[in-house]
């Protein structure tokens, strides 16, 4: 393991780290860190951009004006998430709250042990939501899914803007080319052929893309018995997503468990009690 003493700060270039790494102090507003492994960090994470192929543990939190952006193979834990984003193939944990933040976890989302809360922001997460609870007295949208992968999601999305962008290269290339063909001349026709053929190898990497996207889609999956369990109170106005079933809560109420039955969302009042 590798031992960072004090913070780690904006640099022109991603700090690259091929192991687990602790850090003594923070990560700064503006680094870029990526880690081949775990990433334990003793102080805070500002708006830094974070990507790890295991855990990534913040002993504080991670806060700062929305710029941050914690990627990691396994699992996220932290004391709070205020305004930032987090994405993790294994669980999201935080110990307090997290605050306007957008949370995307293929495992759970757990905020506190019936003591945290989410105020504010996007939580998703495929097994499913605890905290203590939701909103606040202020009216603040909360939306919450549960029940599908978000990073099977997310990663689809990317695909498909990449299509899309591959997609205006090749009409670029082709419109192109039929200009330089209507010129007179060898060259044009020279450079107008090098056109099509870059306007087919586009076409090759559009089709691998495709395929990408359609395996993903096969990994996509849902989960009828995730839940969303708020064991105080849940304040409005709160979205609440199970799969493809949705409702927007506009009383309070608490304790609950949002589940679906059938295709339906249900309050269940008992569970908790």
């Amino acid at each position: 393991m590798q031992t960072i003493d004090g913070d780690i700060r904006a640099n022109p270039e991603p700090l690259r780290i091929a192991e687990n790494v602790r850090v003594m102090g923070d990560i700064r507003s503006g680094a870029a860190v990526l880690v081949d492994g775990h990433l334990w960090v003793s102080g805070t994470i500002e708006d830094a951009q974070i990507e790890a192929t295991g855990n990534v543990t913040v002993n504080g939190g991670f806060a700062g004006i929305g710029l941050g952006n914690v990627v990691c193979g396994g699992d996220f834990r932290a004391s709070f998430v205020q305004g930032q984003r987090v994405q993790a193939r294994g669980d999201i944990i935080v110990e307090a709250a997290v605050l306007s933040g957008a949370l995307f976890a293929s495992k759970w989302v757990l905020v506190g042990d019936g003591e945290g809360r989410i105020v504010g922001g996007e939580v998703q997460a495929y097994a499913g939501i605890k905290t203590g609870s939701i909103g606040g007295k202020r009216p603040i949208t909360t939306r919450l899914q549960v029940g599908i992968d978000p990073v099977v999601n997310l990663g689809i999305e990317c695909l498909e803007r990449k299509a899309m962008d591959l997609a205006r290269r090749r009409i670029g290339f082709l419109k192109d080319s039929i200009y330089l063909e209507r010129k007179p001349g060898e060259s044009p026709r020279n450079a107008a052929a090098d056109l099509r053929a870059a306007a087919d190898a586009v076409q090759a990497d559009m089709m691998e893309v495709g395929e990408e996207i359609i395996d993903l889609r096969k990994a996509a999956r849902m989960n009828a018995e995730a839940t969303i369990e708020v064991h105080r109170v849940c304040h409005p106005p709160v979205e609440i997503s199970i799969c493809s079933s949705r409702v927007f809560n506009e009383f309070e109420t608490g304790p609950v468990v949002f589940r679906l039955l059938e295709d339906r969302i249900v309050l269940d009042y008992w569970t908790l009690r």
